[in-house]
């Protein structure tokens, strides 16, 4: 590990610096409790295109807290505070606390959320009983919520298999339950999946013309298994009886320059920026469901501290400038323009009280990672001679220890 020991001659072994990611892919507590289609899931990179084509745009201001115990984090909670949409309407806010065996099983949980749109309240859980089991459940807790509203559901997963079904038995459409049950499988390279749903699935021409149910299939191909290194990835989804095209592509590109920074210490001659590219496209293939919609977008992480992204699509493009702290309580705060019908602009602040240790690294082993926020690799013997002026770069002297990024 560059850095940790001293050369005979004196000097420090020359490092490449290695900073944490922005978008720490943490664990996703609830991915069994939704199927593969679902937008907040990783099977078809949905996450992933999610945080990428995440503009950071909220009019007016939008704040996000998320606190946990750094120890023991068998509790969390999340809060997300915006201004109103419009005059007149009140500030809007979403709560969740959540408990789960964070020593064992994290897939295992019990959360309670709140909306204060629509003063609503849930009741979520998840039990990993078995093996390979889960089983799950949602319950609104409001006042004007019945057992109607009441939604179960299984899922069984495997190394290369996953099946499973979510039922609403008291919600029917056509006299079906609506449910919906998927299967899946695959390798760490390329899966496939299909689901089926009864009971309102589909567009909604599809249910006015009686059918009350849809069926979609997907095919997605990974590079690598890890995004901690150069990855290609994309998605071919047939959606709603096969009637909307759902194609998609994201790239991470793991690259590494040269140190300018003449703060910097000495034996730092490089640093490796993490680029992120993705588009995406839905077209209709029957006339009439749906619009065409086609978004890219583009996000350059400089340096632990600094994150450029670009985004463009049918109706707007927009560019965002974001700042990250990796102090305790970690903070990040971004500021957006859009130019669309018309100009618009945000500001948002999240706040985030978490193991900072535990963050994603673009590159070097889980055994090299530190307490501290940055990595270092040793330098190569080509990319020293890569970064054969590092030597010559301005120096400016100052007192503790060199902890910074270019």
């Amino acid at each position: 590990m560059g850095g940790a020991l001293s050369a005979l001659d004196g000097k420090r072994t020359p490092v490449v610096l290695v900073p944490p990611l922005f978008e720490t892919e943490k664990a996703d507590v609830e991915r069994f409790t939704r199927g593969p289609f679902s937008a907040e899931g990783n099977f078809f990179n949905g996450r992933r295109l999610g945080h990428l084509f995440e503009d950071y745009l909220r009019e007016g201001y939008f704040s996000k807290v998320v606190l946990s115990s750094k120890e023991n984090p068998v509790a969390t909670f999340i809060a997300k505070l915006g201004s109103p949409a419009s005059s007149g309407e009140s500030f809007r806010g979403d709560f969740t606390f959540r408990v789960q065996n964070a020593q064992g099983n994290p897939y295992s949980f019990a959360a309670v959320s709140l909306n204060s749109q629509d003063h609503a309240a849930k009741l979520s859980c998840c039990l990993n009983a078995v093996p390979g089991l889960f089983m799950s459940g949602s319950y609104p807790i409001s006042k004007a919520s019945g057992f109607e509203d009441l939604r179960v559901g299984a899922c069984y997963t495997s190394r290369h298999f996953t099946t499973g079904l979510q039922c609403n038995p008291n919600s029917t459409s056509g006299g079906l339950p609506a449910t919906t049950c998927y299967v899946a499988a695959g390798t760490s390279n390329i899966k496939a999946a299909c689901q089926f749903q009864t009971g309102g699935g589909g567009s909604s021409d599809s249910r006015d013309r009686g059918e009350g149910h849809s069926w979609s299939c997907g095919i997605t191909y990974s590079s690598s298994p890890s995004f901690q290194r150069d990855n290609f990835s994309c998605s071919l989804l047939l959606c709603d009886n096969l009637e909307k095209l759902d194609i998609s592509v994201y790239q991470r590109m793991i690259v590494k320059r040269r140190v300018k920074n003449p703060f910097e210490a000495e034996h730092v001659v490089g640093i490796t920026n993490t680029i992120d590219a993705g588009v995406n496209i839905v077209a209709p293939l029957t006339k009439g469901l749906f619009e065409q919609t086609i978004q890219m977008a583009i996000q350059w992480q400089v340096n632990k501290n600094w994150m450029f992204k670009g985004k463009a699509s049918l109706d707007c493009i927009s560019m965002a400038l974001v700042a990250k702290s990796w102090w305790n309580p970690a903070s990040t705060i971004s500021f957006v323009i859009q130019a669309g019908e018309s100009l618009k602009y945000g500001f948002s602040f999240n706040l985030e009280h978490a193991d900072t240790s535990s963050a994603d690294y673009a590159r070097g082993s889980v055994e090299s990672m530190h307490k501290t926020p940055t990595m270092e690799d040793d330098a190569s013997r080509v990319e020293q001679e890569s970064f054969q002026d590092f030597a010559g770069r301005p120096k400016f002297k100052r007192e503790g220890k060199d902890n910074l990024d270019n």
